[in-house]
């Protein structure tokens, strides 16, 4: 039996919770019943999670110590600075094919829009995002509202597009 390495497993692991992620949306919209957010919440946040651990595996080019932590603003942190400013530039250039320009919106949608944790700032999504998996694994155990930013599927795709650019076999899994 071939050992596939660590970031290919962390890769198709992340690619198999997005699409169940996927079916839960799709499911929720079939039923008109969006109580699968928290689940679609949980499973996007921790595909996100591995997407970037993917990278950092990817980088590392030799053994190392297994990753902990859920927090995704410390795993992008620790990514090197080159794959850092691509998945940025990424984000901001797949915006626009996700989000409508503020612009274009009624104030009554903008006010919508922002009170219901859309955004297409790239700090805001990560930082909105950061914590997800914990927090809506265990939202019944808090007061707060949680708000999961409209910008993950962006945020996913530029991650992808980075791992893609640097293992280009993985397009095809």
């Amino acid at each position: 039996m071939m050992k596939h390495p660590l970031y290919e497993r962390a890769y198709d692991a992340a690619q198999w919770h997005w699409r169940a992620a996927g079916i839960l949306i799709r499911h929720s919209r079939e039923i008109q019943d969006d109580t699968v957010m928290w689940s679609y919440a949980v499973l996007a946040s921790f595909s996100i999670e591995l997407y970037l651990k993917a990278i950092f595996y990817i980088e590392a080019k030799e053994p190392t110590p297994r990753l902990k932590g859920h927090s995704l603003t410390a795993l992008f942190e620790k990514l090197r600075q080159g794959s850092r400013e691509a998945v940025r530039q990424y984000f901001e250039a797949l915006v626009p094919r996700y989000v409508p320009a503020p612009s274009s919106l009624p104030e009554s949608a903008m006010a919508f829009i922002e009170a219901n944790a859309f955004t297409t700032d790239f700090d805001t999504t990560l930082r909105m995002m950061s914590d997800a998996f914990i927090n809506f694994r265990y939202w019944y155990q808090k007061e707060s509202n949680l708000m999961y930013p409209s910008a993950a599927e962006v945020f996913r795709h530029a991650l992808n597009r980075r791992i893609v650019d640097l293992v280009p076999e993985l397009k095809s899994h």
